[in-house]
């Protein structure tokens, strides 16, 4: 759908290692066919974000450097690609795609020490009692030159197990960059819903639909953005 790849797009998939001999002959067959499999050595595991992440990175300093933006997003997650394309080559790129770092941003967000929280962090982990501004994770955009800087730093930097608050939070702010909030081009439950049910996309202008979503939610958004 909205991975569908062209002259000015570039796909790729993030993996870490898996505890299976079958998934992984399956991973590497499908390598070998459309050549977009990034595979580090970490096991592929929610805790293990960062380093997925931080593998991003890495891989863009290296192979990637001549691209203008980056797009890191989730798999589960709808990017109106068309609207995307325009967006960043009229509103933004005329005006440099240098630090750039476009995303939902979430603004003194509390740190939960419940033992009951998936995202549960212990004073040792970080002391503060809120998180500096940071993305959303299932859907930034930036620059390249932004995640060059950001690789370096992660090198210098104590690992920390919450990817969008480490990269796109603790590291950003310790390099003084901003992060520019896309919120109103994110599509609400309500709009989606609307959407979906009156068959119609073309009142709304939006980069990313709500986290989550399923597979058949995802073909009907890509055929109304088609439209």
């Amino acid at each position: 759908t909205w991975g569908k790849r062209n002259d000015l797009v570039k796909l790729l998939f993030l993996l870490g290692q898996i505890n299976s001999l079958d998934i992984q002959n399956r991973i590497v067959h499908e390598n070998n066919l459309h050549k977009d499999i990034i595979q580090g050595n970490f096991f592929d595991a929610y805790q293990n974000l960062t380093y997925k992440h931080i593998m991003a990175l890495k891989w863009t300093t290296y192979f990637c450097i001549s691209a203008k933006f980056i797009l890191k997003a989730d798999d589960d997650i709808f990017v109106n690609t068309p609207f995307l394309m325009k967006f960043l080559s009229k509103d933004i790129f005329p005006h440099g795609a240098r630090k750039l770092i476009l995303c939902s941003v979430y603004l003194r967000s509390f740190v939960k020490r419940s033992y009951r929280s998936k995202w549960r962090v212990s004073p040792i982990e970080y002391k503060d009692s809120y998180y500096p501004a940071y993305c959303a994770g299932f859907g930034i955009i930036y620059s390249s030159d932004v995640m060059i800087q950001l690789y370096e730093k992660a090198q210098k930097s104590k690992y920390f197990w919450i990817d969008d608050v480490f990269i796109t939070g603790i590291l950003a702010t310790q390099l003084n960059l901003s992060r520019m909030t896309i919120e109103p081009l994110v599509l609400t439950e309500n709009k989606l819903n609307d959407m979906l049910n009156n068959d119609d996309v073309n009142s709304e202008m939006f980069i990313f639909g709500p986290p989550n979503l399923s597979d058949s939610k995802i073909e009907k958004l890509w055929s109304l953005t088609n439209k």
